[in-house]
């Protein structure tokens, strides 16, 4: 159904002795790819918190020498990596941030003001992905119950939307350049465009991981660099830029490849191949454990996606320049090359999908949806593809069409008449029309794929939980008690606690709670924020849970001084 890349680009002439270039050209691009992918230390998605000292909520007699962060990866930091800010909230200063693996540290000079202190903090991950937070540690004396307004800096959104475009701008460039019926002949002038499209894509690629680490006319670039994620969006534009370089070449007045050698056309085919591969990488491939696992099966998936959406555009395009027997002669021929990049996508796809998302957590996180609606995307195409090959195809006609007779000589001063060209066959449109709805899909499919690379999966070490708004109830006495907690994720949460009777109305008698929070993975705890009384059996409180995990939440109700009710939850907090 589909021809092979080498072909693509082939038209028929003499072919030279093949070119010793192309494979030169590979292996130098295998050889930067290995270093970029695999000279970094594996990961595991956005880099997470896993512990730090001072503790949360520490209350301190004496000041720290340090503050000392360790996440689940190596990290890169920015400038002001660790920022501390006193009761007042008044930033400290002489702090500055070191890191060594996946530790980030900074010596504190000696805090003589008793209270609160702030501590925020910015790490840019191994996928190129900023993550940020804010905690306290009291010296002595608790003044605050939450980090300074304005500590904690806000991860930007628009670098990772700029990443999206970039993504979809060069992998959809280079899909349709190897897809075209002549990478160089005729299109000469589409091809250059295209990889100008795809060059565009690369540098808005590399501008948003700058973007995301830093400042772009600054620390960006070498915070950028040091992630797995910076490296190969250079590369890319690399890449792209010497694709372009020769396509300009191509098409330039008095080339010397003007008539182009079957060697340079495999060479510039290679090239959009690789970079194809090394776009897709750049994001969660190179930073979930184990990498060499996620990198493989990430450029399956991706060059089985490549495989088939080139080829729907060079049968397209055959639709509308063949006879109907010759593209029901080309649709057979290719359908080995077809049915094997369709399964490689779905099995590929689906490993990808179900090996970081839980099957159960599928529909409770944005990564596991926006995964599910991929694959449902990627369904649809191919059963667009079983009809297009065996309902639509079989209709095409198989005979050549009759020789039509001769037309015969018209009558002077007679005008000559026009016959308007004969229309496609019904069924060969209905195939163009289908197989155009079948790239769409796996266009939206792409669309799906770009936004999964910046979106973080669950974290597994938080019991496999993406969090979410938490409501349960629990025996209190001879009632119940509702804890109700939102919106369920690390930082700031709203918690509220009702005590209910046996009548389902409030539980004379209870008048205020304490609540009581504890992370026993990462031995934190137990922390107890205060409560506000709204009514009688009914409390809130604005609760912190630094971490993501499985909290223990205990609710406490005092009657008397010698009676008490208890209820205890277990919370699932998300990243």
């Amino acid at each position: 159904m589909m021809p092979s890349f080498s072909t693509l680009g082939q038209v028929a002439r003499p072919r030279p002795r093949p070119s010793c270039l192309q494979p030169r050209v590979l292996a130098a691009c295998a050889l930067l790819l290995g270093v970029f992918v695999f000279g970094a230390a594996p990961a595991g998605a956005h880099a997470i918190l896993t512990s730090v000292s001072p503790e949360p909520d520490a209350v301190l007699e004496e000041s720290p020498k340090e503050i000392r962060l360790s996440f689940s990866e190596s990290i890169s930091i920015p400038a002001q990596g660790i920022r501390l800010f006193d009761p007042s909230g008044r930033e400290v200063p002489g702090i500055k941030a070191v890191t060594r693996g996946n530790t980030m540290s900074a010596q504190v000079p000696l805090l003589a003001t008793d209270g609160s202190y702030t501590v925020a903090w910015r790490a840019v991950s191994a996928d190129g992905h900023a993550v940020s937070g804010a905690y306290l540690f009291h010296l002595r004396l608790a003044t605050l119950t939450q980090p300074v307004e304005g500590a904690e800096s806000s991860v930007a959104l628009w670098p990772s939307l700029l990443r999206i475009l970039g993504t979809i701008l060069s992998i959809g460039a280079l899909a349709l350049f190897l897809g075209g019926p002549d990478s160089f002949g005729r299109r000469r002038g589409q091809g250059f465009g295209l990889w100008a499209v795809a060059t565009i894509g690369a540098l808005i690629c590399l501008l948003s991981s700058v973007a995301a680490a830093g400042s772009i006319r600054s620390s960006g670039w070498s915070v950028s660099l040091s992630t797995s994620t910076g490296r190969l969006a250079l590369l890319a534009l690399v890449l792209t830029l010497v694709g372009l370089a020769l396509s300009w070449a191509s098409h330039a007045p008095n080339s010397e490849l003007a008539e182009p050698k079957v060697g340079s056309e495999r060479v510039v085919v290679s090239l959009a191949v690789v970079t194809v591969g090394i776009v897709a990488l750049q994001g969660h491939a190179v930073a979930i454990n184990p990498v060499a696992l996620s990198v493989t099966m990430t450029l399956g998936h991706v060059m089985a996606a490549l495989c088939w959406g080139a080829g729907l555009v060079w049968l397209e395009a055959r639709t509308r320049s063949a006879s109907a027997t010759e593209v029901q002669a080309v649709v057979v021929r290719r359908s080995p090359w077809a049915i094997a990049a369709v399964v490689t996508l779905g099995v590929t796809g689906l490993v990808l999908v179900l090996d970081r998302v839980p099957l159960g957590e599928l529909l409770n996180s944005w990564y596991g949806r926006v995964g599910v609606l991929k694959l449902l995307l990627l369904l649809a195409a191919v059963s667009l593809a079983f009809y297009n090959r065996y309902w639509l195809t079989p209709k095409l006609p198989t005979e050549p069409e009759p020789d039509q007779p001769e037309p015969t000589e018209p009558e002077p001063d007679q005008p000559v008449p026009t016959e308007p060209e004969p229309a496609p066959p019904a069924a060969l449109s209905q195939l163009r029309r289908s197989v155009r709805l079948e790239v769409l899909v796996l266009a939206v499919a792409l669309l799906a794929g770009a936004t999964l690379a910046q979106i973080a999966p669950p974290v597994a070490g938080a019991s496999g939980s993406s969090g979410g708004s938490f409501s349960e109830r629990a025996a209190f006495g001879t009632g119940q008690v509702e804890l109700r907690v939102d919106p369920g994720l690390r930082g700031m949460n709203e918690v509220h606690i009702t005590a209910l009777g046996s009548d389902g109305r409030l539980m004379p008698g209870v008048e205020d709670f304490e609540l009581s929070l504890s992370l026993a993975a990462d031995n934190i705890g137990p922390l107890k924020p205060q409560m506000q009384r709204i009514t009688a059996g009914h409390s809130v409180s604005y609760a912190r849970f630094p971490f993501a995990g499985e909290w223990t939440v205990l609710v406490t109700s005092r009657l008397s001084r010698f009676e008490a009710l208890s209820a205890v939850f277990s919370v699932p907090i998300g990243p």
